[in-house]
């Protein structure tokens, strides 16, 4: 897997490329000087430094996850989905399926190159067998972004959760959602609960729709809770497991899940073992 500094060099002549082949106007122009220079100037950064070493994993595998951890702010985000989506694209040639999960989209689909990017993989991705997987909290910033027509008319899989009545609106008049449907979603008892570890979704595929429930392992719940508290909370039950960090998550997870269904609050998890 080539180093942050080669994908700087490779972004900067695919970007000069890609405006002599699309004849964009001056507005695009700028918006990829500015990007190149975002580029270049992460690398004497201590964020350039954590992601511009030689990788040391083996990328002939079937599956690989890359965690883009330590984010500061919405620059970063632009970096790392923009390294993510030279990854995707490099990885494509080897015949393997690829994903691109898009996490954070009410802020990356804001920024133009971006957005771009997004609507080329759901456009034509899958005859590259690319994947993209866009995670967000509303829709408005998709529908008013570049890549709108090309993301919703190629979606294959929408899922949605708990909504207010605006944005049911939106999902059945963008995304053909049946109103009587999400509905119920706006009701309280559809809302994600804690105590008995479950969240409901509506699942829509083609013009089929079913309302689905999702129960999450304790080792997944471990592993996605990353507000505040609870890093801090995982960081303490970890600390006792310097060795098998796997099993350190695993003993966090049931303990998150046990305070969940007990109403403790997560900043009691793991204080006694971490004083002792």
């Amino acid at each position: 897997m080539p180093i942050y500094e080669e994908f700087v060099a490779f972004a900067k002549g695919w970007l000069k490329q890609y405006i002599q082949d699309n004849d964009c106007g001056p507005d695009l122009q700028r918006t990829f000087e500015n990007l190149q220079l975002l580029l270049e100037g992460v690398i004497p950064t201590a964020l350039g430094d954590s992601i511009n070493g030689i990788s040391s994993f083996d990328a002939n595998v079937d599956a690989l996850i890359l965690g883009l951890t330590n984010v500061d702010n919405d620059s970063d985000s632009l970096v790392y989905g923009v390294a993510g989506f030279d990854l995707l694209i490099r990885k494509a040639m080897n015949g393997k399926r690829t994903l691109l999960p898009v996490d954070e989209g009410s802020e990356l689909l804001t920024r133009p190159i971006f957005a771009e990017m997004v609507g080329s993989l759901a456009n034509s991705g899958r005859k590259w067998q690319c994947n993209i997987l866009i995670g967000m909290t509303e829709v408005e910033t998709l529908l008013n972004s570049s890549c709108s027509s090309k993301v919703v008319s190629n979606l294959q899989n929408k899922f949605v959760s708990h909504v207010n009545k605006y944005a049911r609106e939106q999902l059945v008049s963008e995304f053909g959602f049946q109103s009587e449907i999400l509905e119920k979603f706006e009701h309280e008892s559809f809302k994600a609960s804690k105590s008995l570890q479950q969240s409901h979704w509506c699942w829509q595929r083609d013009s089929r729709q079913l309302i689905v429930t999702h129960n999450p392992s304790n080792f997944t719940l471990g592993v996605g809770a990353n507000q505040g508290e609870q890093t801090k909370a995982r960081n303490r039950v970890m600390s006792r497991y310097p060795d098998d960090p796997v099993a350190g998550l695993v003993d966090f997870g049931d303990r998150l899940s046990q305070a969940n269904k007990q109403g403790i609050e997560v900043e009691t998890i793991g204080v006694e073992d971490h004083a002792a």
